[in-house]
């Protein structure tokens, strides 16, 4: 069921890409549960070597290992904490979109 149309081209690639993107940050952050221990820390070059994928590029997965441990991944990491601990109204809403949500109230 087809809720709203597209206008064009232009909205099917944007969904398109809003969609890979938020799938890929959820991937990202899986990988990096799966491989960082706060409790263990390593050295980027012990990361670069514990790949957990043999498909990532080597050079891609030690960009990224980098950037979580670098003073611009942290700071966002824990602004992004922070943010979540201010949190008074969560989205109760299950895997429903709101917009469908309101659709619905209405």
């Amino acid at each position: 069921q087809v809720l709203l149309e597209p206008k064009d081209d232009k909205d099917i690639r944007k969904y398109i890409f809003q969609d890979l993107g938020k799938k890929w940050r959820e991937h990202r952050g899986a990988v990096w549960k799966k491989v960082h221990d706060p409790k263990n820390p390593k050295t980027i070059p012990e990361y670069v070597a514990a790949k957990p994928n043999p498909d990532y590029e080597v050079h891609d997965w030690e960009r990224f290992v980098k950037y979580k441990l670098g003073t611009k991944g942290v700071r966002r990491s824990t602004i992004n904490k922070d943010n979540r601990k201010k949190q008074s109204i969560y989205h109760t809403t299950g895997s429903k979109p709101f917009n469908i949500t309101q659709q619905q109230l209405v």
